[in-house]
């Protein structure tokens, strides 16, 4: 995308609204051929610090169904949505408890239980759901609390604020953390 975006830019865009009407026409053409999947992409974005950090995902619906413990499984690896591995991209260095995530894409997974849940950073992203996960590429895990709420979140979701904070939501169910970035002076 930041080629695309790049050689876009050379050709006389030059504000702020001209560049996200392209960065928005570029997702559409990227999505284009999966906004019809039971589970359709979405993507979370903020800027944190100097990094520039986002989530791109599947949303899958809870369809009343029973989803923990049933569909989602607890103490088992899941890619936290649908489809494909979720991405987490940073341009900047960042702090997620002790360990550090450098610049890049990373998968971004789970592993649900009762009461605590494992967030995993993962080298390699560019795979179809957890089938090719190899715990020796994670480069972070965190433990995290998961809590319920009283409203419904039909479609899952991921959100990141220009703070850090990190929110899933899906059904009655939320869990939070933050990311902190690290200054490369």
């Amino acid at each position: 995308m930041c080629l695309y975006l790049i050689a876009l830019s050379g050709c006389g865009i030059k504000s702020g609204k001209e560049m996200a009407q392209v960065e928005a026409d570029y997702m559409l053409f990227r999505y284009k051929d999966k906004m019809d999947r039971p589970s359709p992409p979405n993507i979370t974005r903020a800027q944190v610090g100097r990094a520039k950090v986002s989530i791109d995902y599947s949303q899958p619906s809870v369809k009343e169904r029973k989803i923990w413990g049933d569909l989602v499984k607890y103490d088992k690896i899941w890619r936290t949505g649908a489809n494909e591995a979720n991405i987490f991209e940073t341009s900047g260095p960042l702090l997620v408890g002790s360990d550090t995530i450098p610049v890049g894409k990373f998968s971004l997974f789970t592993i649900p239980g009762k009461d605590k849940w494992t967030v995993i950073f993962n080298k390699i992203y560019d795979q179809w759901g957890v089938y090719d996960y190899k715990q020796s590429e994670d480069v972070a895990r965190i433990e995290v609390s998961p809590y319920n709420v009283g409203d419904l979140q039909e479609k899952m979701t991921f959100e990141v604020d220009s703070t850090g904070k990190i929110v899933f939501a899906w059904e009655y169910l939320r869990f939070s953390f933050n990311v902190k970035p690290i200054d490369s002076n």
